[in-house]
């Protein structure tokens, strides 16, 4: 509901919760850092006595929806010339209804206004996703910095982060090194990710409300992999080694933080990516053996009689790109369609100024 009212803000001061009465402590402190970023960014003075109070409380949200999850992410926002109050369940809808208020403020004129509002608000899909192919074309952390500020302006919420491809294996191997070696790269060689820089983007992801879906693709999209180790798929070896890869990538990050991986399974062609059933069920034991779910592409390939896996639709025979499971006890959701992405929004806290987890 919109009151037709544009309220004048030149100081604020913020009431949030003592961020270890909330269940993610760091986050908090994010969202009271970033707000008054974005405060400070609009001319807004934030001291202890400003006149608009922007407050943020612990409350059950009246949201249009029964499923606890996107409760979570329910938030109600009321702008009154007072100040603006933010209620949700905790700091992931918080996080929203800042983002929100940000939306809500405007600079012009010399005169910084918020609109008067009262705003519930809540998900209609538990996954709205992106994804980047960073095998296929290395990416530069500042520059998927921004595309994750962007994912958040819009609330989406989980990034799929494909680093191994025909061209290169964007990760680091510390127990394989010869998958990061230059001469193994057909593109953009010796360019990856430090084991360092994606436990760093993990975090970076996880204050915004994103969940990072880590894909390693295989037994398909394997040239680099299959020239590093000159092996083909079927080799002992090979599986050996995606197990062992599989294990490293599950080590660098608590389930908690990252319960999906992504094995890919599309588009295998060629003898040299072939592979049987048994092979295709150690690549699953791998990843249930450290306490994740694993996904794959559909089309793509699965042990049979095995229905475990959150399948993602990729082709146009599939009618669109929803994300579904042959298991209905599983988890049912939307992704965005390929090529839809937003123009970056202005920018706060920069890669550079992230801290180390």
């Amino acid at each position: 509901r919109w009151d037709d009212r544009a309220i004048p803000v030149q100081s604020v001061r913020i009431l949030a919760p003592s961020p270890s009465r909330t269940s993610y402590p760091e986050q908090m402190k994010f969202i009271v850092s970033e707000l008054k970023s974005f405060l400070a960014e609009h001319r807004v003075k934030v001291a202890p006595d400003g006149t608009f109070a922007v407050k943020f409380v612990k409350g059950d949200v009246k949201a249009g929806t029964e499923n606890s999850k996107l409760k979570e992410e329910a938030y109600s926002l009321r702008v009154t010339p007072g100040g603006a109050l933010i209620t949700a369940m905790d700091t992931r809808g918080f996080y929203y209804g800042m983002k929100t208020l940000e939306q809500l403020l405007l600079r012009r004129g010399g005169t910084t206004t918020i609109a008067a509002c009262d705003i519930v608000d809540w998900p209609d899909f538990e996954i709205r996703g992106f994804m980047n192919d960073v095998g296929r074309n290395y990416m530069p952390l500042p520059l998927i910095a921004r595309e994750l500020d962007s994912m958040a302006q819009l609330k989406l919420n989980v990034y799929h982060f494909h680093f191994t491809e025909n061209p290169g294996w964007r990760l680091e191997s510390k127990i394989y090194p010869e998958l990061n070696a230059p001469e193994n790269y057909t593109r953009m060689p010796g360019k990856f990710y430090t084991q360092k820089e994606f436990k760093q983007l993990v975090e970076y992801c996880r204050l915004r409300n994103i969940l990072l879906i880590p894909e390693m693709d295989m037994p398909g999209h394997s040239q680099m992999f299959r020239k590093a180790l000159n092996v083909k798929m079927s080799d002992e070896k090979a599986t050996k080694a995606l197990v062992a890869l599989i294990k490293e990538l599950c080590s660098l990050v608590p389930k908690e933080k990252m319960p999906i991986i992504h094995i890919g399974t599309d588009e295998v062609r060629g003898k040299d990516e072939q592979v049987n059933n048994e092979i295709l069920k150690e690549y699953i034991h791998a990843v249930e053996s450290c306490g994740r779910i694993p996904m794959r592409w559909q089309p793509g390939l699965t042990p049979k009689g095995y229905n475990g896996c959150i399948q993602q639709l990729w082709s146009g025979r599939q009618n669109g790109c929803l994300l579904s499971t042959q298991d209905p006890g599983r988890q049912r959701a939307a992704d965005l369609p390929r090529g839809c992405f937003p123009p970056s929004p202005a920018r706060r806290q920069t890669w550079a100024d992230r801290k180390n987890p």
